[in-house]
């Protein structure tokens, strides 16, 4: 029998390779949504984001001197760290991931406690390290995510805006009586100043309602007198 997917048991499923109770849970932003990932799923999925041998994030802007490029995954590794990562002299560059991909495998350990018996369930000086960058790679992921986002945003509200104030310039084009002449508007807001858009929008709706109104009335007036509406007179 399958197990019900509960929200708590939710919060402890890597949305990437859905092992279940993991320690370690980090919001990431992936493939255009947020996610969470654990330790080892976030280093795997940003291969890029960080030197496979030491660890260390690179920096956001990309800026990171000496560095050499994997020939089978195209990760980045500092220059000194590809050089005595053990891989095979006279062979193609790899990282420490192409030679040994279980390093960035995270897992908890049986530390011996100190001056008791027994052990405890902990995490290595290795498993630090992986655990900090997954951090790194995570939070720098959801900032860039953020900062696009915000920037989108703000065109989106420029852009409305823009539009607005030209649907209002329309308006006031298209009710204009002659040129450089009094427009419909000043006559159905009685010259107030500071009018809303809406208002506008609807006064000119009402005004067109009573022209057609009159315009019914008056085809009606015609036929009561016995004029016929398709004969012209001179």
């Amino acid at each position: 029998m399958s197990q019900e997917i509960t929200p708590e048991l939710k919060d402890t499923i890597c949305d990437h390779c859905h092992c279940v109770d993991q320690k370690f849970l980090h919001l990431v932003w992936f493939e255009g949504k947020d996610q969470k990932f654990c330790t080892s799923c976030v280093l795997f999925s940003h291969p890029l984001s960080f030197c496979p041998t030491c660890l260390v994030p690179h920096r956001i802007d990309g800026v990171t001197p000496n560095i050499s490029r994997c020939n089978r995954c195209h990760s980045y590794s500092h220059g000194i760290c590809m050089s005595t990562n053990g891989s095979p002299v006279g062979a193609a560059s790899m990282c420490s991931t192409c030679i040994n991909p279980d390093g960035l495998i995270f897992m908890s350990k049986d530390i011996k406690n100190k001056g008791k018996d027994g052990f405890s369930k902990g995490i290595d000086v290795n498993a630090a390290h992986l655990l900090f960058a997954a951090a790194k790679i995570a939070h720098n992921s959801i900032s860039v995510a953020h900062d696009e986002l915000a920037y989108d945003a703000d065109i989106m509200v420029a852009e409305a805006i823009l539009a607005k104030e030209k649907a209002t310039e329309y308006v006031k084009k298209c009710t204009k009586i002659e040129t450089g002449g009094p427009s419909l508007l000043d006559s159905l807001t009685n010259g107030e100043k500071g009018t809303s858009f809406e208002t506008l929008v609807e006064a000119g709706r009402l005004q067109k309602l009573s022209i057609h109104d009159a315009a019914c009335n008056g085809r009606k007036r015609k036929a009561v007198l016995g004029i016929d509406l398709n004969k012209k007179y001179c």
